[in-house]
């Protein structure tokens, strides 16, 4: 009798979370932490899915329970639909699905009854998770930043940093005043003044884990507060501790770099101007008194006398006196002759 209760104790352990755990896997996906939920039955390997049927959808507890029997720490999204990791195939084993998010196994939950399903459930609605990495959860950027409004919203682009809490097994962050949190009512991000609220200045339709991964556009209230108007330049970005971005990283360095070459050449400026004032200022090149290490500089040789022009030597002769030539004797004929003088 105790040998039968000792094999029954090890059959029922046997049959905990390991072998539980045996039962499910996801397919798909691009990461191990993604993919369409396949099960089996306990005593066969053929693999079918589980139906999202409208009626009663599969939500965020059962995916929460889905991701810890495969050693996950929760779920950061529920996909309803094949769209997002492809159609299954052969059999579909459970719809209706309804856990309350305590349970070890997925298999603990309500449903209508394995291999039972509505007629109306076919591989179309195939479920999906995406797991949060057991690695990742509660990392991601500590700080982010929003840019890209000028206008709407501009108050808003500015620095959130985490919280520490978690809203929609998402990170909060805050600035100032406001939030930045996932609302998984309607699978989006918001920034407003109430967490959790759907009173908000922004928000954007995406379900990504950690907010610099988002790729969705951001709709903002418009500065008439009447409208949300839709900006592809909003962008969330990792900041780093001091709140800068590499790219206002990169134009402090850029600034710091004119701001010393300025100084640079402010100082060579005074050094050529303080060279040239020193030989135009005698005043400034006379030594101190009292020191006798000064060494006296030469006097300025005296230039030589001019060399008086050569004068002029006398005249050995004098010049003879001016005669005028002779002229012929008149014959009776009126005769002119013009003399110049030189």
């Amino acid at each position: 009798m105790a040998r039968t209760l000792f094999l029954l104790l090890l059959a029922t352990l046997f049959n905990s979370s390991t072998q539980q755990a045996s039962r499910i896997r996801l397919v798909g996906g691009s990461r191990p932490n993604e993919g369409r939920v396949e099960v089996r039955p306990v005593d066969s390997y053929n693999w079918g899915t589980i139906c999202s049927h409208y009626s009663s959808p599969f939500g965020t507890y059962e995916g929460k329970v889905v991701c810890r029997m495969l050693g996950y720490p929760g779920a950061a999204a529920v996909r309803l639909s094949a769209y997002y990791y492809g159609l299954g195939s052969g059999n579909i084993y459970m719809d209706d699905t309804v856990c309350t998010g305590t349970e070890s196994s997925l298999f603990d939950c309500s449903s209508s009854g394995w291999g039972i399903h509505s007629s109306s459930c076919t591989h179309t609605y195939d479920v999906g998770v995406l797991c949060f990495p057991s690695s990742n959860l509660g990392k991601g950027c500590r700080s982010v930043r929003f840019e890209g409004s000028f206008s709407a919203q501009h108050h808003r682009m500015t620095v959130f940093t985490m919280t520490g809490e978690f809203h929609g097994n998402r990170p909060v962050y805050k600035a100032g005043s406001d939030y930045l949190f996932y609302y998984p009512s309607d699978g989006s991000w918001h920034v407003g003044p109430y967490l959790g609220s759907a009173e908000v200045g922004m928000y954007v339709d995406d379900r990504s884990v950690y907010p610099e991964d988002i790729s969705g556009t951001w709709y903002l209230l418009d500065t008439d507060g009447k409208r949300f108007v839709a900006n592809r330049y909003v962008a969330v970005f990792c900041a780093s501790s001091e709140g800068l971005t590499t790219f206002r990283i990169a134009l402090g360095a850029f600034a710091a770099g004119l701001v010393i070459m300025l100084i640079i050449g402010i100082c060579s400026c005074k050094v050529c101007c303080k060279k040239k004032g020193s030989v135009a200022d005698s005043e400034h090149n006379t030594p101190p008194e009292g020191n006798s290490n000064t060494v006296e500089p030469p006097p300025p040789a005296t230039p030589p006398p001019a060399t008086p022009p050569p004068a002029t030597p006398p005249p050995s002769t004098p010049p003879p006196a001016y005669s005028p030539p002779s002229l012929p004797e008149p014959d009776g004929s009126l005769f002119v002759r013009v003399v110049r003088l030189t």
